[in-house]
């Protein structure tokens, strides 16, 4: 799916890529079709499920790149999926979360210093302090200002 997505960003999308891919998507979520009537509990594959349709509904919305369908409804066809989906949302752990935007911090320098605080409570050894940690290797990607300028 991320590999269909990514055609969307570059200046000369692959359709060969999409052809290739989409069939396979596709198959995933007939798959997941086949396999949800043996979903037992909500564990962190339910969770990874649910994020990932979450993620896929949110590209059609944006659009998929050619040759995807331009109007495609993964829940067609598939209605055991999609009722366990509309279940899985309604749970609390979800809904105080789905489709909400995050409003905390998630500065570099904050998630390490929670990263600390795990790995001291698992009587590892840390450095509580973050001004001493080497610098984050993500940079966040750069965007274009309402001037067109490029800005980190």
């Amino acid at each position: 799916m991320t590999r269909i997505i990514h055609e969307r960003l570059v200046d000369d999308p692959g359709v060969h890529i999409v052809q290739w891919h989409w069939p396979k998507l596709i198959r995933a979520l007939d798959a997941m079709e086949q396999d949800v009537g043996r979903v037992a509990a909500f564990d962190i594959g339910q969770i990874g499920t649910l994020q990932a349709l979450t993620f896929f509904e949110r590209q059609i919305e944006i659009t998929l790149p050619p040759p995807a369908p331009v109007h495609f409804n993964w829940r067609d066809g598939r209605p055991g999926l999609a009722a366990w989906f509309e279940r899985a949302i309604q749970r609390r752990s979800v809904a105080a979360h789905y489709k909400k935007p995050f409003d905390g911090d998630d500065s570099p320098e904050f998630c390490q210093t929670n990263v600390a605080a795990v790995l001291r409570a698992q009587g590892k050894e840390t450095n509580a302090d973050p001004s001493t940690l080497p610098p984050p290797d993500f940079v966040a990607p750069a965007t274009a200002s309402p001037d067109g300028a490029l800005q980190h």
